[in-house]
């Protein structure tokens, strides 16, 4: 669950995303961190554009940049554990509101 404490609520991915960018935008950049899972589990790269990407609902942003968690089975039919992928935010430039971009410590 992402908050913001200012406002006092819980965000929705919509929330985060610049007014003029939208969900496909994201999916487009998010693209590149599920090929690389999927590369890591075995799948041939001439099939990795078989297993459809949706937008998570369990996300939260770090440091890292953008992390879209699936539960078993979201990513592929076969059972996997959680599987966490992230975007890094130099591929969310245009698209992540610079409030809500984290910073290191």
């Amino acid at each position: 669950v992402m908050l913001d404490v200012e406002k006092k609520l819980q965000l929705t991915i919509e929330d985060v995303l610049l007014p003029e960018a939208n969900k496909n935008q994201l999916l487009t950049s998010l693209q590149k961190a599920k090929k690389d899972w999927l590369i890591s589990q075995g799948i041939a790269e001439n099939h990795l554009d078989e297993w459809p990407l949706k937008l998570s609902k369990q996300w939260y942003l770090d440091d890292q940049g953008l992390h879209m968690v699936y539960q078993s089975g979201e990513l592929m039919n076969a059972h996997t554990t959680a599987v966490d992928l992230i975007v890094p935010y130099n591929l969310l430039e245009g698209l992540i509101k610079p409030y809500y971009i984290v910073q290191a410590i």
